[in-house]
């Protein structure tokens, strides 16, 4: 936290009011932003992304944590999660075009 707030030329106490201001503590923050990364990574790529490399990519400790992360965020693995979330593949792109223009 406070490598963070140096970085960014906050003190650790005004960064720490800011998590409080959006209900997340920095760590769980963290934990969604990286899996934000990676759904995001999957989207991009129409579900086409090596789950062990997406699992690199976004600095989860290997392609299991991915997987249990996935779990626990979206209810279900990457590839479940995948085919429950868009059934067609126009849908897919549809989401990464909106996506990509936020």
């Amino acid at each position: 936290m406070a490598s963070l707030a140096r970085e960014i030329g906050w003190s650790t106490r005004y960064l720490s009011r800011r998590f409080a201001e959006i209900g997340l503590a920095p760590k769980v923050a963290g934990r969604v932003a990286r899996f934000d990364r990676a759904r995001r990574l999957m989207v991009a790529r129409g579900g086409a992304y090596p789950l062990a490399a997406l699992a690199a990519d976004c600095g989860y400790a290997d392609q299991a944590h991915l997987t249990r992360e996935f779990g626990a965020l979206a209810g279900a693995p990457p590839a479940r999660w995948w085919r429950e979330e868009f059934r067609n593949l126009q849908a897919a792109r549809e989401i990464a075009s909106a996506d990509s223009a936020a």
